[in-house]
């Protein structure tokens, strides 16, 4: 619980970075739908954990490349999404068995 609260408020912190660097980037709701249109499934169907806004510090470049971290339950199976938050690119999807 303490590691999701940290996790919570330094998203917020990169949100409002983000903001602050003027970075256009897509919404958690278009992190869901995305989600679904990859599962093929519909939102009803999926349960999702809190979607957190992550940012990766890249060396030898301007800035950082802000990501969402996204976790989704369907059929048993969850599903750990890195989505890019500019373009909505999964950049890394983990599925694991819930059993």
């Amino acid at each position: 619980l303490k590691d999701e609260a940290q996790r919570a408020e330094l998203s917020k912190i990169n949100e409002e970075q983000a903001k602050f660097e003027g970075l256009a980037h897509i919404s958690p709701e278009k992190v869901k739908e995305l989600i679904t249109k990859r599962l093929k499934v519909e939102p009803e169907e999926v349960e999702f954990s809190p979607i957190y806004l992550a940012k990766k510090q890249s060396f030898g470049t301007l800035g950082a490349e802000y990501f969402y971290d996204a976790r989704a339950k369907f059929n048993g199976f969850l599903y750990d999404f890195k989505i890019g938050a500019a373009n909505g690119e999964i950049l890394n999807l983990k599925i694991k068995s819930q059993i």
